[in-house]
């Protein structure tokens, strides 16, 4: 009995003190918005893009809206 309370005690040391990242903003947008990309009709259906004026791939960090304005100043 009081090996068990030991490992309760213990459990419940580790499970209060760690943290989940897995809910971070970060870990949401390297992750779960990139595999949201990957299997949507952006990816997988070149026309799509064509219609909204887009002429790279969605990995490629140049693409711009054709009416984006880089000039923030």
């Amino acid at each position: 009995m009081k090996q068990f309370f030991h490992h309760l005690i213990c459990c419940l040391a580790i499970a209060w003190t760690s943290e989940a990242f897995a809910y971070n903003t970060a870990t949401h947008a390297q992750v779960l918005t990139t595999q949201a990309v990957i299997r949507s009709l952006l990816q997988t259906d070149a026309s799509v893009l064509r219609n909204l004026g887009l002429d790279k791939g969605v990995a490629d960090e140049s693409q711009k809206f054709p009416n984006s304005n880089t000039d923030h100043g």
